[in-house]
């Protein structure tokens, strides 16, 4: 028992040192991205009821670090402030399949022709879904837009400017994968200790269509962000499994949960929806095909190629390994409630302004708000800014687990619940 516990332990420490820097990177990629890409501009681009529009929105959404859940309702703000429902599904397709985060780990653990392929496919897969919803979605489009609640913008200052890159990079996007990607590695490294090597080698469900098949029945419903299913597809491969079917799982993983399918039920109907997972599902299949094709045409040992796994770490390794869990840390501490108990410590020590504070109290109107379909840290951001767009608006608390936003101010009720209907989520 012991002898296995350390092996697992060895295992993650060691996924975990070869992701840490290119996460780092992509995350500060990610960073700017949101400093200097603005969802208005972003609509200026694909507002437009045409292919242009279509392949704009896959373009745009390949590089954009958001899951399948966070992709949402950035979805949802697009299609109510003017962009047509073909462009919504192309960007809805392409964006949570890659990000910058997830290409830069997937180029340093799988390889270029991976990380290349994966960003391609994903660009071809959401252009298809604009173009099946524009062709066969019509008679359920609707040209109507919203000019209501808008998104809070970023800073114009460099301090401010500053101060949303640090924030986006290394608070919302780790807090984004934190908890998914630690269960990542801990299946990575269960498969690695459990599974005997070359186990799907020679077997049925190790490559061709019936592994990929597989790979969807698993991928589809869960929710895996498209980081976090990198170790487990390493792990997989390193197993025998054929890369095509490995793909197949960064695709169906990332792209789609149940969560999410219901909720696009109710932003983009039931037949979109469809051509939604249905474009995935497709997609996914057609391409790992093509890629394990490829592969063993070229005579290519793919295997052999998934990048340094196990083999000695470098100094900048470390010192990102550290940097990496110094941040998760920060993030599970707020998610478990620990940051509250230091701040409400300090707060009884400053006794000279709790008086003020309790005032405040009395005379702020509180409102609670229970909110239906928060599912990731980009939700929570999402509704965070369109709760403290109202005016009136003084604090606003979000929390994520128990699906519940606090609002203290004078803010009235409904204007409320409007944002946050407006943002993609329902009020219950």
């Amino acid at each position: 028992m012991v002898d296995f516990l350390l092996r697992f332990v060895r295992e993650i420490l060691i996924l975990f040192a070869e992701m840490s820097k290119f996460l780092l990177l992509g995350m500060t990629v990610a960073g700017l991205m949101s400093v200097f890409i603005k969802k208005e501009m972003v609509v200026r681009h694909v507002g437009g009821h045409n292919l242009g529009s279509v392949l704009k929105s896959a373009l745009l959404g390949v590089p954009l670090p958001l899951c399948s859940c966070g992709v949402v309702p950035t979805a949802s703000y697009l299609k109510k402030y003017g962009a047509s429902r073909p462009a919504v599904m192309s960007f809805l397709i392409s964006t949570p399949q890659t990000g910058v985060d997830s290409l830069s780990a997937t180029w340093g653990m799988l390889g270029p022709l991976f990380a290349v392929f994966r960003a391609v496919t994903a660009l071809i897969t959401g252009m298809i879904g604009g173009i099946v919803s524009w062709i066969f979605g019509r008679e359920s489009e609707t040209e109507e837009t919203d000019t209501g609640t808008a998104a809070r913008p970023v800073p114009e200052s460099w301090r401010g400017k500053a101060g949303h890159f640090l924030n986006f990079a290394f608070r919302e996007s780790v807090d984004d994968i934190a908890g998914h990607f630690v269960v990542g590695l801990a299946i990575a490294a269960l498969i690695q200790i459990l599974i005997p090597a070359d186990f799907f080698q020679g077997r049925v469900v190790g490559s061709g269509l019936p592994a990929m098949l597989l790979m969807v029945a698993i991928g589809v419903p869960m929710y895996i962000c498209s980081t976090s299913s990198i170790p487990i597809a390493v792990a997989l491969i390193l197993k025998g499994l054929s890369p095509g079917a490995a793909y197949v799982f960064l695709v169906a993983g990332p792209a789609t949960n149940a969560a999410t399918i219901a909720v696009l039920t109710r932003i983009l109907g039931k037949k979109n929806t469809a051509f939604y997972v249905g474009t995935i599902i497709a997609g996914s299949l057609v391409f790992g095909l093509i890629m394990d094709g490829v592969i063993n045409t070229v005579g290519w040992s793919f295997a052999g190629s998934v990048m340094g796994h196990g083999m000695a770490l470098t100094t900048i390794d470390y010192l990102a390994a550290v940097l990496f869990a110094g941040l998760l840390l920060i993030s599970f501490g707020k998610r478990f409630g620990i940051d509250r108990l230091f701040r409400k410590g300090a707060s009884t020590l400053n006794t000279g302004s709790s008086g003020n504070e309790n005032k405040e109290n009395i005379m702020s109107n509180i409102i609670t708000l229970n909110i239906e379909g928060m599912t990731c840290n980009h939700c929570k951001a999402t509704v965070e800014d369109a709760l403290q767009s109202v005016s009136g608006t003084d604090n606003v608390e979000v929390d994520l687990q128990a699906q519940r936003a606090v609002i203290r101010g004078s803010a009235v009720q409904a204007d409320l619940e409007k944002a946050v209907t407006e943002a993609g989520y329902k009020v219950s």
